[in-house]
């Protein structure tokens, strides 16, 4: 059992009693009010860095600057606790750090609750910035009465300011009604409390001496703790905030990717759609060409034979030629309208089949080679695969029926800016090199397809 009596101004109440019982207590005293302080100062420096840091790499979080620089100054105010003797060339410096941050967390504690409401204004901020310096100036000028206007009345005004912070808070828990700004309030207004204790404690204010004597004589301040649970209180709110924001973050990056996939999709069967739209518009306009062609040609060869077989002007044996060459072209341009796909390999292997035979029965041996460059066709469209066999089909002709020739040999193959068509036989020739036999058109014709 303890015995505890009156104290003197400015010191706690003395206890007498039995080592164990005072041990105890002192060990208690001990822990609360030099272990916690030190615990805050180093928990509360390093949080505020890790906060300031967050801040700025992301300059548009502002409550993480003012969290990281409310904790900082806490941390440097919880100091006077750990340090409270302190030489006398330092005293001045040590107590102005002491008014700098003690204000300077009240303020900074109030923009974090306005700017968590969302009701932060520019204004509001400089005029408590104002009011926060004139402390730290008062001293510095002031001297020893200085001091103590500051102790009694420029800490005294950061009670009302501590109330509208909770009124601040209170106003934000009943707009929103969720965990965190409910949980705020509950410890803005447990820090104004404390806040209110030790400033009536320090001052041995009449009220507090009549209420709780017992409790005013032992000197026991609050507010360290009551601020250090705001700082939890706060930390907890902008962690559950920052990890909030990073499920939204990768719930917006899936559902991105998702939206990204899709459209990607949607972009190749659209692809897909235009090349077969240009694939069957450029087999439309292949066959359209053909169909000219077939046309202007063996239609315009039939119809002038037609004529002339009506008029009696086309023998037999010629008659039976012209057959034989229109059935050839309209074979060619059956087999080009056949192939959909282009197959040019396909085309060339029944023209050299036809022409093998045709040759072998004239006494003509006949050689073929194709460059591998255009197996499978290559670019090769049906129009051009047409005016090629066309060509060769000419040249062919000629040899057949005007060369004389034994042996023909045929090369395609591809040059390094077209397609090289070579027909040579050992036939006699034209007269002179360079010039076409009387009243022929084939050479003409070759070239025009050409």
């Amino acid at each position: 059992m303890a015995t505890h009596l009156p104290s003197a101004a400015g010191v706690p109440r003395i206890a007498i009693g039995s080592q164990a019982v005072l041990q105890q207590q002192s060990d208690r005293r001990l822990f609360w009010v030099r272990s916690v302080p030190l615990i805050t100062v180093v928990t509360g420096s390093f949080v505020g860095m890790l906060f300031l840091f967050i801040w700025w790499k992301r300059r548009d979080e502002v409550l993480y600057g003012l969290f990281g620089l409310g904790a900082l100054l806490w941390s440097v105010r919880t100091l006077t606790f750990i340090y409270d003797a302190m030489p006398a060339a330092l005293w001045s410096a040590w107590r102005f750090a002491f008014y700098a941050t003690t204000g300077g967390f009240v303020v900074v504690m109030a923009l974090f609750s306005l700017a968590l409401a969302g009701w932060y204004r520019r204004r509001i901020a400089w005029a408590m910035a104002a009011y926060w310096l004139i402390g730290p100036l008062v001293f510095v000028v002031g001297g020893e009465g200085g001091e103590v206007w500051v102790n009694r009345w420029w800490i005294a005004g950061f009670i009302p300011l501590g109330i509208a912070m909770f009124c601040t808070a209170l106003a934000a828990a009943v707009r929103q009604r969720t965990v965190p700004t409910i949980a705020l309030a509950a410890a803005v207004a447990l820090a104004v409390m404390t806040g209110m204790h030790d400033y009536l404690v320090a001052w041995r204010a009449s009220v507090m001496m009549a209420l709780a004597p017992e409790w005013a004589g032992h000197r026991i301040f609050l507010l360290h703790h009551g601020a250090n649970l705001l700082l939890i209180v706060m930390g907890i709110i902008l962690t559950e905030r920052f990890v909030r924001t990073l499920l939204e973050l990768e719930t917006m990056n899936r559902t991105l990717e998702a939206r990204v996939a899709e459209r990607e999709r949607q972009i190749s069967e659209n692809f897909a759609q235009i090349a077969s739209l240009q694939r069957d518009q450029a087999a439309t306009e292949e066959r359209e060409r053909i169909m000219q062609d077939m046309h202007d040609g063996l239609g315009s060869r039939l119809f002038t034979s037609l004529l002339q077989v009506e008029r009696g002007a086309l023998l037999p044996g010629a008659m039976a030629d012209v057959l034989r060459g229109c059935i050839s072209d309209m074979r060619l341009a059956l087999e080009t309208l056949a192939s959909s796909d282009q197959d040019f390999d396909t085309m060339l292997g029944n023209f050299r089949f036809r022409w093998d035979l045709q040759l072998r029965d004239a006494g003509i041996s006949a050689t073929w080679r194709f460059d591998d460059a255009l197996q499978g066709g290559g670019d090769i469209s049906p129009h051009v695969a047409l005016q090629l066999l066309r060509i060769l089909q000419e040249a062919l002709t000629n040899v057949l029926k005007h060369a004389g020739a034994t042996s023909v040999h045929v090369t395609l193959e591809r040059g390094p800016a077209s397609n090289q068509l070579v027909v040579e036989d050992n036939g006699r020739g034209f007269v002179e090199p360079g010039t076409t036999p009387p009243g022929g058109r084939g050479m003409n014709n070759m070239r025009a397809r050409a």
